[in-house]
């Protein structure tokens, strides 16, 4: 494991094996987001979402090229998503850290994500998940 700050390596870790012998990485399991579109299943990589959202009633995982829906909650996503670099920056939103491309600020409590897709998407951020936001990347 490698510790970043301000874009520069600070530190290093190893992670003692567990009784087993297998160390943190090598027991994250494959996990893959299953989705509808049309008449398919989709089965998507988590780092290709860009976000998932949740609206009237149905949850949607946005990628770059595609939008399809979910039968998991946007809660349940975000459990599921815990730790491989999600976060909750709106109570409909669940965006994806490695797509973040800037944090903008409109008022003193008013805050937006833009996304690095081509549209560059905006995601709403309360104010609260700024806060959470600033503490996590350290910016």
């Amino acid at each position: 494991m490698v510790e970043l700050e301000d874009g520069r390596v600070t530190g290093s870790h190893t992670h003692e094996p567990d009784q087993a012998g297998l160390s943190a990485p090598e027991r994250l399991t494959p996990y893959k987001v299953p989705a509808r579109k049309d008449d398919r299943i989709l089965l998507y990589d988590p780092g290709d979402i860009l976000y998932a959202t949740s609206r009237d009633g149905k949850t949607y995982l946005r990628t770059a090229a595609e939008e399809a829906t979910t039968n998991l909650t946007l809660q349940e996503l975000e459990t599921r998503l815990a730790g491989r670099g999600f976060f909750k920056a709106h109570r409909a939103y669940l965006v994806n850290l490695q797509h973040i491309k800037a944090v903008i600020q409109y008022t003193r409590n008013s805050y937006t994500l833009q996304l690095n897709d081509k549209q560059e998407t905006m995601i709403p951020l309360s104010k609260q998940s700024e806060k959470e936001l600033q503490a996590l990347l350290g910016y």
